[in-house]
């Protein structure tokens, strides 16, 4: 079982963010997933300068292990009951960063999967494992900082 518990964000006037889960388990059909959400509050357009997969882009927890996953990626499992990747081909490149136009009320929304990673010996770890992703908006030409944690039980 996973358990989202922290979504941590101090954005700009005019841009809020949320998380949430969408499925918290494990199984051999499906991992779980959490659907994170970015919205222009502003009466006019917001530019948001963040990573290639928005609205949250960071690949790998800070302390390893695991990973979010873009659902489109195509990826394999590596066996039956590991869902970590079959290879350990990097997914993209977080470091570089994108401008992403929201208009007024527009949201960027996303649902991305949770897969063991392939860099870590154990397949899908239990434990806490937070991921951050960086952002720079560009009208208050200030940067803000979007934390997940989540908390990972023994999977079956």
């Amino acid at each position: 079982m996973i358990a989202l518990t922290d979504s941590r964000a101090d954005p700009p006037d005019g841009i809020e963010v949320s998380a949430s889960m969408v499925s918290s388990t494990i199984n051999e059909m499906s991992t779980a997933s959490v659907r994170t959400v970015l919205r222009n509050t502003e009466t006019g357009n917001s530019s948001v300068f963040t990573g290639p997969n928005p609205p949250f882009s960071t690949e790998e927890s800070q302390n390893g292990g695991w990973m979010l996953v873009h659902p489109d990626t195509g990826l394999e499992k590596k066996s039956k009951s590991c869902w970590e990747p079959s290879s350990d081909t990097r997914l993209g490149n977080s470091d570089l960063l994108y401008e992403h136009e929201l208009e007024s009320g527009q949201t960027i929304e996303q649902t991305y999967e949770l897969w063991g990673s392939p860099y870590d010996d154990r397949c899908m770890p239990a434990g806490e494992y937070t991921f951050s992703n960086e952002y720079q908006e560009v009208e208050n030409q200030s940067e803000f900082e979007w934390t997940l944690t989540f908390a990972i039980d023994e999977t079956e």
